[in-house]
């Protein structure tokens, strides 16, 4: 049954992911960043383009890695990774490594691009 076998698949992959998550290393990533918040001086979170923005924050799709940029550093932040803004993570997260595992890095992050953009 083709149903079952994704969820068998799906679960492999997640438990894969679990295991080895935190042995992952920001060298070894493609570079790839959800957009997860802005934040003023007490660390309320705000709106992208606020006035009172401080820092913003992304988190690596392959692993565990956060990064806290300082708003004057985020244009050669955004420059430097492939930024994704999306809703969910962790969806964009197993997405991305479901491809990867399926049909390889290089593809999974054309997919992330195409299907969630990119700013």
């Amino acid at each position: 049954n083709a149903l079952t076998d994704d969820i068998i698949l799906n679960n492999a992959i997640r438990h894969a992911y679990e295991k080895y998550k935190d042995g992952i290393k920001e060298k070894d990533t493609n570079n790839v960043y959800v957009y997860t918040g802005t934040y003023n001086s007490n660390k309320e979170k705000v709106e992208y383009y606020n006035f009172d923005a401080m820092f913003r924050t992304y988190d690596n799709v392959e692993g565990i890695i956060e990064h806290t940029v300082y708003v004057d550093d985020v244009p050669k932040f955004e420059k430097d990774h492939i930024v994704l803004f999306v809703e969910n993570i962790d969806n964009v997260k197993f997405d991305f490594l479901k491809t990867s595992v399926l049909k390889g890095q290089h593809k999974s992050v054309k997919k992330m691009i195409k299907k969630y953009g990119r700013k």
